[in-house]
């Protein structure tokens, strides 16, 4: 498996089409560990998000105090939306437009959750990774904006399209 430049950016601008480039394909990938999943009520919270990260550290700390380990992942993020790798099997795939949320820990610079899911099935996804996670919310949040943009493009194009054919 190929690891990417330390996933973050190399001084280029991040909205250059050079710089979409990395998320392409596979996208740009992080090793990592995944923390634990938990049932969250609301898409969006940034206190919820932090109390479920605490919640599933305990539990991962209990573990731990028994021998279990958290689980190895590769943290994929790309123009698709993110992917979660274990031993080459994928575990998750989520796409960008049912992410919700994105939050960093209050408590730990390498961990990061995002919450994912429709009405009344939200997940909150803990992961911890090796490097510092502002560089990978920073691509998360990047690859969300140009989703956007090709929602809104492909949304223009449909009014364009109907106006042209009235």
């Amino acid at each position: 498996m190929t690891e990417v430049d330390h996933g973050f950016f190399t001084g280029e601008d991040e909205r250059s089409h050079t710089g979409l480039q990395r998320f392409v394909g596979n996208g740009v990938k992080h090793r990592a560990k995944l923390i634990g999943v938990d049932i969250v009520p609301n898409a969006r919270d940034e206190s919820m998000c932090q109390d479920s990260m605490m919640k599933l550290k305990g539990f991962s700390a209990a573990a731990r105090a028994r021998g279990i380990h958290k689980q190895r992942i590769v943290l994929s993020v790309c123009l698709d939306g993110i992917r979660i790798t274990d031993e080459k099997i994928v575990q998750h795939e989520h796409s960008l437009q049912k992410i919700s949320f994105i939050a960093m820990d209050t408590t730990d610079h390498r961990a990061l959750g995002y919450v994912f899911g429709q009405t009344g099935e939200h997940r909150f996804f803990a992961i911890k990774t090796i490097q510092p996670v502002k560089f990978c919310t920073h691509q998360l949040r990047i690859d969300h904006d140009v989703t956007e943009h090709k929602e809104h493009q492909k949304e223009t194009g449909k009014h364009t399209n109907s106006s042209v054919k009235g």
